[in-house]
C-alpha cells in the first residue's frame, strides 16, 4: 500500500482547528491523532494544550483569546520602541548593538526585548548602525619553537588572564596592542611606535603595574619570540594559538572589531590621539554588556 502523504499546515490555528481540538481531546484521542486529523505537527497540537489552557483545562473560546493577546502585545513591543525612538537612535549612533540596548532600558524599568528594537532599526533603515562581520583575511603562518600550545590552556574563573593582539596600519610600524581579560572583558589598549621586543617589555612594564597577569594567550607573530623572557620577567604564562585559527582567541578578535569602528582600516596609526584612546577605552570598559549581565567591564574587573 502507498502511504498517503499528507501536506501540512504552518499557518496560525484558525479558531475552527482549535474547537476541533477541545472535542477531540474531551474524547481521549492521542496527541498524533489530532495532529494527522488536522494536518499539524504534534508538537504544534502540544504546545499548544500546554500553553493555552486557563486553570488546567482547555478551551477553543479562551484559546483563541489568549492567541489573540499574545499576538497584540508582541506588536505593542514594537510600539514601546517607536516610543522611545530618540533614545534607541541615540544609543545606536554610540554603536550599542540591539541586545544592549534593550539590556539598559530594562534597568531604566522599560521592558523592551531585543527583538523590538532590531524591528524598529529595520523599520527606520538605521541598519548602518550595526556591526557588520569583517571580511576574514589570512596571513603568513609563523612557528615559534618550543611555545607551550592553547590545547593545554585551562578555563578561567578568575580576572588576570588575557587574550592579546595587534591592531596594525599599513602606513608605518605604529600599531596598537590590545590585551582583554577573558574573565571580566575588561581590555587594554597601548599604542606602540612598532612591533619589536623593547616595545612589547615596556608594554607590559606599564600593564603589570595596573593590573595582575597570571597568563596570556595570542597568536604566532614573531614578536613573541621573546615569549621566555616575558615570563620570566614578568611571572606570566604564555600561551600560543594554532596557526590560522583566529577563533582561538575570540574574544581579542571581537575586540578589534570594535577598535576599528574608531580606527578603521587604512587610518595611520600615528595619528591616533590619546583622547582617541581614551573614548575608545570608555567605550569598551564602561558600556553596559549582555555577556556581563549588563554590568560593566570595568564594574567586572575590580568588583563594583
Amino acid at each position: 500500500m502507498e502511504k498517503e502523504t499528507q501536506k501540512r499546515c504552518f499557518k496560525h490555528l484558525a479558531y475552527e482547528e482549535r474547537v476541533n481540538i477541545e472535542l477531540m481531546k474531551a474524547q481521549r484521542y492521542s496527541l498524533r491523532h489530532i495532529a494527522q486529523t488536522l494536518h499539524r505537527a504534534v508538537s504544534s497540537i502540544c504546545d499548544e494544550l500546554n500553553k493555552k489552557q486557563v486553570r488546567g483545562k482547555y478551551c477553543a473560546k479562551k484559546a483563541h483569546l489568549k492567541a489573540y493577546q499574545q499576538r497584540y502585545w508582541s506588536k505593542y513591543q514594537s510600539f514601546k520602541a517607536i516610543a522611545h525612538q530618540h533614545l534607541i537612535e541615540e544609543k545606536l549612533k554610540l554603536r550599542l548593538s540591539p541586545e544592549r540596548i534593550a539590556g539598559f532600558l530594562k534597568q531604566q524599568g522599560v521592558c523592551i526585548s531585543s527583538k523590538a528594537v532590531y524591528k524598529f532599526v529595520h523599520s527606520r533603515c538605521l541598519e548602518r548602525y550595526l556591526w557588520k562581520p569583517r571580511k576574514r583575511t589570512k596571513r603568513k603562518a609563523t612557528y615559534l619553537q618550543d611555545h607551550r600550545k592553547f590545547a593545554v590552556r585551562e578555563p578561567v574563573f578568575e580576572t588576570g588572564h588575557f587574550e592579546m593582539d595587534f591592531v596594525v596600519c599599513s602606513q608605518n610600524t605604529h600599531c596598537l596592542l590590545v590585551l582583554v581579560d577573558r574573565f571580566s572583558r575588561f581590555t587594554f589598549v597601548q599604542k606602540l611606535e612598532n612591533k619589536t621586543k623593547e616595545s612589547l617589555m615596556h608594554a607590559f612594564q606599564t600593564m603589570t603595574k595596573r593590573v595582575s597577569m597570571k597568563t596570556v594567550t595570542t597568536d604566532n607573530d614573531i614578536v613573541f619570540a621573546c615569549w621566555r623572557e616575558l615570563e620570566q620577567m614578568f611571572g606570566v604564562q604564555i600561551f600560543f594559538t594554532r596557526p590560522y585559527r583566529s577563533w582561538e582567541k575570540p574574544l581579542v578578535e571581537q575586540t578589534n572589531k570594535l577598535i576599528r569602528q574608531f580606527v578603521p582600516k587604512k587610518t595611520n596609526m600615528r595619528t591616533v590621539s590619546e583622547t582617541k584612546l581614551h573614548v575608545i577605552d570608555q567605550f569598551l570598559n564602561h558600556t553596559p554588556r549582555q555577556c556581563l549581565n549588563y554590568a560593566t567591564a570595568y564594574e567586572q574587573h575590580y568588583g563594583q
